[in-house]
């Protein structure tokens, strides 16, 4: 075996551990290789000196959701508009080069007012581009927790990600006010779920934060005023449609049957909020 044999074959790996048979299945699988082996190019360049992981992608990795992600999604430790993210560029396609496979990495410019700097990774994979979608925020809410995790893959590195009690803040931000016109991301409300159902605790602190900085219809929640402005976003769900946003991420379609605006209403009654 050669060494562009050698290195293709680490891919593929990757890619066997994470698929599950499907197609479908297979497509998420290769998008989260590529996701892992841009983590290791991050950490090897130093990135999270300056960032942390979280989103996700973030959990599915490091927490183990049970469902795949697109994007890679990062917190600055410390504002810094200036912030310049190509610096990592030459770091990540390294990795890439290293496992046999050339990527390129496109800025993508932020609209006015955002503090998300985001980027686009594209590698070419059996004749198609899989694309993975990086998105920094250079301001971040203040009062969030960070912890060290391990990857053992590509090789072992560590990567710093948002604890669990400062993860779902972003996610309940999410489900509370994203806008998606008139879709409903589901994706949002299985994270939800997910963390509830595993007894993580919404840091109310840093959830009154984001809404602070990003200048939320209600900026200081209290326990009770949080759970009834959630039990009425449920109201307006759209369950079809958020069934329907998760589908292509799951391999077990079935548990999203029992989904309904009086199912939602009772995890968010089970939700823990410190």
């Amino acid at each position: 075996m050669n060494i562009a044999q050698a290195r293709n074959n680490l891919f593929e790996e990757i890619v066997d551990i994470y698929a599950t048979g499907n197609l479908e299945a297979r497509v998420n699988a290769i998008r989260e290789a590529a996701q892992v082996i841009a983590l290791a190019g991050l950490h090897r360049g130093g990135f999270f000196t300056d960032a942390a992981f979280y989103g996700g992608t973030c959990q599915r990795i490091f927490y183990n959701l049970d469902r795949f992600s697109e994007d890679l999604d990062f917190s600055l430790l410390k504002p810094a508009d200036r912030f310049d993210f190509s610096k990592y560029y030459s770091a990540i396609q390294r990795e890439f080069e290293l496992v046999g496979f050339p990527i390129t990495i496109e800025e993508k410019k932020k609209k006015a007012g955002s503090t998300i700097h985001m980027a686009l990774l594209k590698v070419k994979y059996d004749k198609s581009f899989i694309r993975v979608k990086i998105e920094i925020d250079v301001n971040p809410p203040p009062r969030f927790d960070t912890e060290y995790k391990l990857s053992m893959l590509p090789y072992s590195f560590m990567a710093k990600c948002y604890t669990p009690s400062s993860s779902p803040t972003s996610k309940m931000d999410a489900v509370l006010f994203r806008g998606w016109r008139n879709r409903v991301k589901g994706r949002d409300w299985y994270d939800f779920e997910w963390y509830t159902r595993n007894g993580v605790v919404l840091d109310l602190a840093h959830l009154n934060e984001r809404a602070k900085l990003f200048k939320r219809a209600m900026i200081d929640f209290t326990e009770i005023s949080l759970r009834d402005f959630l039990k009425k976003k449920i109201m307006t769900i759209d369950i079809d449609s958020a069934r329907n946003d998760v589908l292509p991420f799951i391999n077990e379609p079935g548990k999203l049957d029992i989904w309904s605006r009086d199912y939602f209403q009772q995890v968010a009654e089970l939700m823990k909020v410190g």
